[in-house]
């Protein structure tokens, strides 16, 4: 960096936190005397389209401020996005397609803006999409970005993430703004999980065809397809509801229409004298069957709430209570900001909470009440206005909380405040919790009025064994 850039910067700007440290680059976030966030990068590389990005407006793009290159290195000063990106999004529950629809189409018009502009990206993956509260996303990170060349023969420098990035940009050919549509339909593939089998895939297939001329040649053919397969999936769904709806009316014509009873002689010649169930019979007779203990009413209760219980859906992602609800500006914690621990009305030790600690599964054998101590340290630099605990389960059902409940989500309020060094204490009792399988998870995460999206995340593991 030169002098006098490394002396406006330390001058305006105050460090906040770094974000990354590696031999290619250092990022950063920064606030100005005003109290405002920005990221700073030093880039170990030079060329890189900043220049051309800072003369660019779009909403989809952060906004570049400051941009200086000397022999070695690129300094970079852009707008911080409150959000959080995909990746981390993922992790806390899959997408479904509708939102991979909306954010595709989203990167799509982002896309097409770029390549008008000889601008590629080259290296699209959940991690460097930041989905803001409005839903709106930005796409980040252009350390690997290039202007196009049409006379290249191919890259000169091999770039991109390994699973995201087309063929080419391995050095078999020229990049072009097929390759960076290549990864958005990477993006897509792993955003909606190997399990899905909606109208989105055959556009996925598309477009990573490995012959850059077999996908989509452009952003807004893309974005075209994923409309036009929207409204057909649309008009198949009305379709749907249109046959049902017929069948329901027929339905209700015959339940009003019914035809003639037969004679009182014909129905007691069909009707069967005894139909059997376990432990019972209906009929002319009432008797215990001998074959089967007697079954009451507790027992075939408890038996429908199992049933019940195996048939329970993933939910959708549920809403935060209005306290907990976030606000437009938000300071920058990450997840080892803060240290919890934890103890179970099973086990009194107190234990550190991590991701997936099957050295400390939790046996659960039959639906129980349940109950988990947490105590939650910020060791963040920054006061948390209204932090919460947030339990999301896989393959876990409850029957409600002392805390407050949304769908399948509950949350639990620590303190009206949490500064820096403080610690809370919280306990949360689950009803009649219940395995759902053989092994199960409570992902267990930190929200607050302060910043945007979980923090903290862990998770506890439960089995049957």
């Amino acid at each position: 960096m030169g002098a006098a850039a490394q002396e406006y910067l330390s001058t305006n700007f105050t460090l906040v936190r770094e974000l990354k440290n590696t031999p290619q680059s250092h990022v950063t976030i920064v606030s100005d005397q005003g109290g405002s966030f920005y990221v700073l990068k030093e880039i170990k590389r030079t060329g890189l389209p900043y220049q051309d990005l800072q003369k660019l407006k779009h909403p989809a793009l952060p906004q570049i401020y400051y941009v200086n290159e000397t022999a070695e290195q690129t300094t970079v000063l852009e707008e911080y996005v409150n959000g959080k990106n995909l990746a981390d999004a993922l992790a806390l529950q899959p997408f479904s397609e509708e939102q991979v629809q909306n954010i595709a189409s989203q990167l799509c018009k982002v896309l097409a803006f770029l390549h008008a502009h000889k601008l590629l990206h080259r290296d699209i993956k959940p991690s460097n999409i930041i989905q803001q509260p409005d839903g709106q996303i930005k796409l980040i990170d252009f350390d690997a970005a290039r202007t196009i060349h049409d006379s290249a023969s191919s890259d000169t420098r091999l770039l991109g993430t390994k699973g995201f990035a087309p063929p080419e940009q391995y050095g078999f050919a020229p990049t072009d703004g097929r390759s960076d549509l290549y990864a958005l339909g990477k993006t897509m593939e792993v955003l909606l999980g190997p399990h899905y089998h909606g109208y989105l895939l055959a556009i996925i297939q598309k477009a990573t065809q490995i012959d850059a001329a077999k996908r989509y040649q452009d952003a807004a053919s893309l974005e075209k397809a994923l409309q036009k397969g929207r409204r057909k999936f649309s008009l198949t769904s009305c379709l749907l509801v249109v046959g049902c709806l017929a069948a329901l009316g027929i339905g209700l014509w015959v339940y009003n229409h019914p035809s003639p009873l037969p004679s009182k002689a014909k129905q007691e010649a069909t009707m069967p004298s005894t139909v059997k169930l376990p432990g019972f019979t209906l009929g002319k007779k009432t008797v215990p069957d001998s074959k089967n203990p007697k079954v009451d009413k507790d027992t075939l209760q408890n038996q429908a709430e199992t049933d019940k219980v195996t048939n329970i859906q993933p939910p959708t992602q549920p809403a935060v209570p209005e306290a907990a609800k976030a606000k437009q500006i938000f300071v920058p914690v990450k997840d080892d900001d803060f240290a919890i621990t934890y103890s179970t009305s099973s086990n009194s030790q107190v234990l550190p909470l991590k991701a997936d600690d099957y050295a400390h599964a939790i046996h659960l054998t039959a639906p129980q009440s349940f109950t988990i101590s947490f105590t939650v340290t910020n060791n963040s630099a920054y006061t948390l206005e209204d932090p919460y605990l947030m339990f999301y389960p896989s393959n876990l059902a409850f029957g409600g909380t002392n805390g407050v409940d949304r769908g399948k989500a509950s949350y639990l309020k620590l303190s009206d405040s949490l500064a820096a060094g403080e610690t809370a204490t919280a306990t949360i009792t689950f009803n009649k919790l219940a395995l759902l399988h053989p092994v199960a998870y409570l992902l267990v995460t930190v929200i607050s009025n302060s910043y945007e999206g979980p923090r903290g995340k862990g998770s506890l593991v439960f089995n049957d064994k």
